[in-house]
Parts: structure tokens; C-alpha cells; sequence
């Protein structure tokens, strides 16, 4: 068997390197778009990290192909890569970011990313970067997601049901743990002196003010409640009172349904 690699062979799997058209040989010589790496090297030296615009652009453009027409926003992971010159581009490119970390929310700020398209993910968040996202944005306050402790299986899918309505209405629950900041708490007088649905006035009322930061975190609930009195059953009591709420219900009356 012939062992030897032909020219038109290895051009073959030139064409197919990663990052292609924009990254490929042309005439034995590597360029990235239309730039020589090896003029780059001489220049800059080595080790060199060059980044194709050009093909960051394209693979972004095929996730808003794929979103056109949708409420989507399209969120860059900055664990891939935390360069100021990428930010920037995903940030004049309408990109929102995932970040873990206050530092990383700071590099945000510095690429010009607009914070109110920014997701605060990851476990084991202190007080202080809290506190600095809350500052960094428009928002005064937030909620965690939650989870619904218990064995049926129906508990995980109705609190991320929970979870996704929080989001689309801004308004947040109890168990949610919400946050705010002391000044705008004191200023809109805290929690109002009734026996129910307290968590859901408050969220009226600091929605006016901004929308929440929904953090991607997990707070646990307990169960007890939906597997003693029934899944399907304390569903539909808990819809119940919350549109009769919204219909103008004395938050007295619907505590003595609750019970």
C-alpha cells in the first residue's frame, strides 16, 4: 500500500481545518481570514492567540436564524472565553452573557455589555456578589429559583413551572427567597400587614420599580403541603386563590380557604 500522502490530499484536509472558510491554507500558508498567522507571529510573537471576527459572527448568526421571531435573548459563556476583544464583539452584537462571578460581571461592564441581558449562574454566590449585581443594573431586588422537595415526580416539573412564570410576569413568591435591597425595601414599607399573598404585593410594588433578578440558584422547599392534601389538588387551590387576588379578594378571606 502506497504510504505516501498526495499534495491534493493534504489540501483536502487542509480545507477541512476548524473555524473554516475563515480559518485555511492557501498555498501551504496558514491564514485566519485574510491575514498571514505567520506575518502575525513576526510581529507579535509566539505564543499568539488569534481569533477570527468573521467566525464568531457566523456561528452567532446561525443561533439567531434560529431564534428569529421569538422572545429569545442569546446569552455568549464567558468561560469559553473571557477576552475583552470577544466581549466586545458578542456585546455590539446584541449578545447577552452567562457569568459566575463578580469578576467576571466587572469584565462585562468593561466590554460595554448591557448588564440587564446578563445571567448570574453557578453555585455558592456571597452576599457581596449580590450585592454588586444588584448595584451594577437596574434591578433592586430578586429571586432564586426553586425546587419542591418530595418524592412525585409532578413537584419538579410545577417548580420549574414556578420558575418560568416568575420570569415571564416578574412577580416572585415566598419561596423563592427574594432579595432586596434594604434602601428600596424601607422606602416602598416592606411587607404589607395581611395574612396571605404579602410576597406577591410586595413583588407588584418593586416591579415598578425594576424587574427582578432571577437567579438561576436553586432554593429548596418543603413538599409537605402538595403530598399530604395531593398534587393536582393543592395546584389548583393555589391558582384558585391567586385569581381570586387578582379579582380584588380580601387576603383574609382566601387565608381561611388556604387553611
Amino acid at each position: 500500500m502506497n504510504n505516501v500522502v498526495s499534495h491534493a490530499a493534504l489540501a483536502t484536509e487542509r480545507a477541512a481545518l476548524p473555524g473554516h472558510p475563515f480559518t485555511a491554507y492557501r498555498d501551504d500558508v496558514l491564514f485566519v481570514e485574510d491575514i498571514a498567522v505567520s506575518g502575525l507571529a513576526k510581529a507579535h510573537g509566539t505564543p499568539l492567540f488569534v481569533y477570527s471576527k468573521a467566525a464568531m459572527l457566523s456561528a452567532l448568526a446561525a443561533y439567531q436564524r434560529g431564534f428569529e421571531g421569538r422572545d429569545a435573548q442569546i446569552c455568549y459563556a464567558m468561560k469559553a472565553n473571557s477576552s475583552l476583544a470577544v466581549l466586545q464583539i458578542f456585546a455590539r452584537a446584541g449578545c447577552g452573557f452567562d457569568i459566575v462571578s463578580g469578576g467576571e460581571l466587572e469584565r462585562v461592564l468593561a466590554a460595554g455589555g448591557d448588564v440587564r441581558k446578563v445571567i448570574f449562574s453557578g453555585v455558592g454566590k456571597t452576599r457581596a456578589e449580590m450585592r454588586q449585581a444588584l448595584a451594577a443594573g437596574p434591578q433592586v431586588w430578586g429571586r432564586f429559583d426553586v425546587r419542591i422537595e418530595g418524592r412525585p415526580g409532578m413537584l419538579r416539573v410545577i417548580g420549574a413551572l414556578m420558575n418560568l412564570r416568575s420570569r415571564l410576569s416578574g412577580i416572585a413568591t415566598g419561596d423563592q427567597a427574594i432579595f432586596i435591597e434594604r434602601s428600596w425595601f424601607m422606602q416602598l414599607g416592606g411587607y404589607a400587614d395581611q395574612p396571605l399573598m404579602e410576597d406577591i404585593e410586595l413583588s407588584r410594588r418593586l416591579r415598578s420599580v425594576s424587574p427582578p433578578a432571577c437567579l438561576h440558584e436553586r432554593v429548596l422547599t418543603s413538599g409537605r403541603r402538595w403530598q399530604q392534601r395531593g398534587v393536582w389538588r393543592t395546584v389548583w387551590l393555589m391558582w384558585r386563590l391567586r385569581w381570586r387576588y387578582w379579582r380584588g379578594a380580601s387576603p383574609d378571606v382566601l387565608a381561611q380557604a388556604y387553611r
